[in-house]
């Protein structure tokens, strides 16, 4: 299991939209591809910084692809979660009707990850994950990960999406 981290209720004042993605709604989403940034100590710093969600639908060739994307105090991309086909839809569902959803026509076309360009070293990095709410000790807003092994198709999802991203 990942270290522990929590989101300090003080300094990090929920938005509208972050306010729905509680650990109890994301450890019920099942597995999920993870993108958080290279720099970060820890995979689940960038959703301790978010103050901003929303989720994003678009519709590919390979299909639709589904995500949460965070987002910090300064408008940075911080922190991604993809929908895979051994995520609990239900679930999911659920969490995306108390978001704001931005489909295809609402984003600025992309240069790379998270609207940025490429860079020679990787600043961004993926993993397959699940969430975990933890009983309320110190503060409200506890979440841990752990890894999780993907079905085959699940695996090739998150390739694809992995690929797609940069």
């Amino acid at each position: 299991m990942v270290p522990i981290l929590s989101r300090d209720p003080i300094t990090a004042p929920a938005a509208p939209g972050l306010s729905a993605c509680t650990p109890e709604a994301l450890s019920a989403l099942g597995p999920l591809l993870c993108l958080h940034d290279a720099a970060d100590p820890h995979l689940l710093s960038g959703w301790t910084r978010a103050v901003r969600v929303h989720a994003a639908i678009r519709l590919d060739s390979d299909g639709p692809c589904e995500s949460l994307h965070f987002y910090d105090a300064c408008g940075q991309a911080c922190w991604r979660l993809h929908l895979l086909p051994d995520s609990d839809c239900h679930a999911w569902e659920h969490l995306l009707a108390r978001l704001p959803v931005h489909t295809d026509g609402d984003a600025a076309p992309r240069t790379g990850l998270f609207g940025r360009k490429h860079a020679a070293a990787p600043r961004w990095r993926a993993c397959a994950l699940r969430l975990h709410a933890l009983p309320e000790e110190r503060s409200p807003l506890r979440l841990a990960a752990t890894d999780v092994r993907l079905s085959p198709l699940g695996r090739g999802c998150a390739q694809r999406l992995i690929r797609q991203a940069g």
